[in-house]
């Protein structure tokens, strides 16, 4: 039966082409509501048992509430319930039910969590909630969830929430140790493409930076162009740290003739660091 699950989420996974649409705002924190106040009160005395609660309330705007303050409780007892909203009819509540239940972090939330990443995601709303389902897998999710989420590659520069989703999906993977080498690919590609979104472009540039044990020996060329012509000064402090670890004599040239020539200090000293790596005759 797992596997069958699998098998479904990969085929989802790999079959989805967005189309937007505005979504509903919540919540709406309005303190004339004695519910809210007591939600938020619950929340602030970490009462899981009175929170629980509203997760049947027919107020979508209690049940958003309610799935929320497990954001910052993270108790395990809440999964259950978290789970079924999930299945909530209003996207946003399984979009913040799916946030909360990464927050949360615990294993057992991530067949449930497989199950909601929606296919007909031809609207924003629901888009928003495969976003939020897979960054929540890298927070709880196995092996075989980060790599069935590193070989999709069919999100494009236009499927915004989905291509984050995904970067961080597999940062969130990579600070639990857990990377491979087709997600490596996939960050490499949406760092080198101009076309992605910005934020995108940083969670990849911040893989890169953060995790030494990646193989980069297969992207140099793309990585040195990349730095090259980038023009997001965040992305390329890290690209000068990334070019440091590839230990070739083109990066080491390039970092070489920037640290003559650049004059940001952020960028100097950032090559200075990727420099480390090299040995002290060569720089």
């Amino acid at each position: 039966m797992r596997h069958i699950v699998w098998f479904i989420f990969l085929s989802i996974l790999l079959g989805c082409s967005p189309v937007e649409r505005p979504a509903d705002q919540l919540p709406i924190v309005n303190f004339d509501d004695p519910d809210v106040n007591r939600i938020l009160s619950f929340q602030d005395k970490r009462l899981t048992d009175s929170l629980i609660i509203y997760f049947q309330s027919a107020s979508p705007n209690h049940r958003y509430l309610a799935a929320k303050a497990f954001a910052s409780v993270q108790d395990k007892k809440a999964i259950p319930g978290l789970l079924r909203l999930l299945k909530d009819n209003n996207a946003q509540i399984r979009s913040i039910s799916a946030f909360s239940l990464g927050q949360i972090g615990d294993p057992s939330a991530e067949n449930g969590l497989t199950q909601a990443f929606e296919k007909n995601d031809s609207i924003q709303d629901i888009m928003l909630v495969n976003k939020e389902v897979l960054e929540a897998l890298g927070k709880c999710g196995s092996e075989q969830s980060m790599k069935y989420i590193a070989a999709a590659r069919n999100y494009g520069p236009e499927d915004i929430p989905l291509v984050q989703g995904q970067t961080r999906s597999l940062y969130r993977f990579g600070l639990r140790e857990m990377t491979d080498s087709l997600g490596t690919l996939r960050m490499v590609d949406i760092l080198s493409d101009p076309r992605f979104d910005s934020n995108s472009r940083l969670f990849a540039a911040n893989y890169l930076y953060r995790f030494r044990n990646l193989d980069l020996s297969l992207h140099v060329g793309d990585l040195i162009k990349t730095y090259v012509n980038e023009g997001d000064e965040q992305i390329k402090l890290f690209l000068a740290v990334v070019l440091g670890r590839l230990n070739t004599d083109s990066a080491l040239n390039q970092l070489l003739g920037d640290l003559e020539s650049d004059s940001d200090p952020s960028l100097k000293c950032n090559i200075i660091r990727g420099l480390e790596g090299y040995p002290y005759e060569r720089v």
